[in-house]
């Protein structure tokens, strides 16, 4: 999938996974399809080659709106430089070599 095809306003930002050793950022999050999809998917998001990683967040507020949805939006790298995600209240910068993103098996836990 290409990052800036994938639309995350309303997502649920359900795992994130930081591995300085492997210099990878993984997250998973159930996003909407398209904006007129009504039902979300659990996609995994892994940023590899990670050269920076700045985390902001508050787990209260990131908890408090996770049903109606705690991303607003993100600006993903296209190249590598930092790709940016913004919360209901919080915010995450990743500059990575690479981001690779896939759609969970059915009933999966984050595998990759």
């Amino acid at each position: 999938m290409n990052p800036v095809d994938i639309e995350l306003h309303d997502a649920r930002l359900c795992e994130v996974r930081f591995d300085p050793m492997r210099q990878t950022v993984f997250l998973a999050v159930d996003a909407y399809e398209s904006p007129s999809s009504s039902e979300r998917r659990r996609l995994h998001i892994l940023f590899e080659g990670v050269a920076d990683f700045h985390a902001s967040m508050d787990n209260i507020a990131l908890a408090d709106n996770f049903k109606a949805g705690n991303v607003n939006y993100w600006s993903p790298a296209i190249a590598p430089k930092r790709t940016h995600l913004y919360f209901s209240d919080g915010h995450v910068q990743i500059l990575a070599a690479t981001i690779s993103i896939a759609e969970a098996e059915s009933g999966a836990d984050s595998k990759l």
